[in-house]
């Protein structure tokens, strides 16, 4: 309680004294960057996790579209895509090179 107390007494007499006037802007901008900073590094978390997904999600799809050309009993050439795109999943993706994990 005696912590917001004193946040309420600081807040309420800023910009109160002229003398003060040029630490207490600075105050604020360094408190406004370190919230910039904040927002920066959390979107970019955000960003990384998306595009993680999306990746797997891509790989996903690649690999049930190169099932589904190997399946195809009518044309050799499909399935020899099919071939084609499982061996590309399994350069670009390390964690899905073997079944056996």
């Amino acid at each position: 309680m005696k912590l917001y107390v004193k946040l309420i007494k600081y807040f309420g007499s800023l910009f109160s004294d002229p003398n003060r006037l040029a630490f207490d802007l600075e105050v604020i901008k360094t408190i406004i960057s370190f919230l910039g900073l904040f927002a920066t590094i959390f979107a970019g978390i955000g960003l990384y996790i998306n595009y993680q997904e999306g990746r797997e999600r891509l790989i996903t799809e690649r690999f049930t579209k190169a099932v589904e050309q190997i399946a195809n009993k009518d044309n050799e050439t499909v399935r020899i895509g099919g071939i084609y795109s499982l061996e590309r999943i399994a350069q670009d993706s390390h964690k899905d090179y073997s079944t056996r994990g």
